[in-house]
């Protein structure tokens, strides 16, 4: 904005609010401002970058909604489809580049889902899939027949079949599971609770 129209509208904001301290000082202290610095720039730059390609991770998610695959080979489809990195995605959650996506915290996993617009069960199930180590191919294609509640949704049909597996599975790794779904699911339930504040 040039000066005129700078002064126009802090002279309107006056008019409008009354002469108070706060904002005559507000005022002031930003007509006075010297203009951001290079790092600044620099680093606004990156966050906006990182931004539009978490808004373009999201918009893929939501073309290709839930597809039973380890997260990790998820998380490279949904680059893939919107022509992007995922370190865009670690930039912009803060957290390190993981070496592998099954060490991030409950937190971190929640966060990131709700960017991207998965639920909980989603989750769950994509680091089910991830702690086996490959995809799960009884729930590998979508599935189109009727249920007894109606049509069986791929997430139902990759879900049921985990917890076959979890029902067959020894002690140690059904407590693997169970601890994977408590953890992701009180993470998104306390994310949720932030973001409602």
């Amino acid at each position: 904005m040039d000066e005129k129209t700078l002064e126009g509208i802090l002279t309107e904001l006056l008019r409008e609010s009354g002469p108070s301290d706060v904002l005559i000082r507000a005022v002031t202290a930003a007509a006075e401002a010297e203009p951001p610095g290079p790092e600044f720039l620099r680093r606004a730059e990156e966050a906006a970058l990182a931004a539009f390609a978490v808004r373009r991770l999201a918009a893929a998610r939501a073309r290709t909604g839930f597809q039973p695959l380890p997260l990790a080979a998820y998380l490279e489809r949904l680059a893939e489809g919107a022509g992007v990195g995922l370190a865009a995605l670690w930039r912009f959650l803060n957290i390190p580049v993981p070496e592998q996506v099954t060490v991030l915290s409950a937190r971190d996993l929640a966060r990131m889902g709700r960017l991207l617009g998965l639920s909980a069960r989603e989750m769950i199930a994509h680091v089910r899939l991830s702690l086996l180590g490959q995809d799960l191919l009884l729930c590998a294609q979508p599935v189109s027949r009727r249920g007894a509640d109606g049509p069986t949704s791929a997430l139902e049909a990759c879900e049921a079949a985990l917890e076959n597996m979890a029902a067959d599975a020894d002690a140690p790794t059904a407590r693997r599971y169970a601890a994977v779904a408590r953890g992701v699911s009180g993470a998104y339930a306390e994310v949720e609770e932030q973001d409602d504040r």
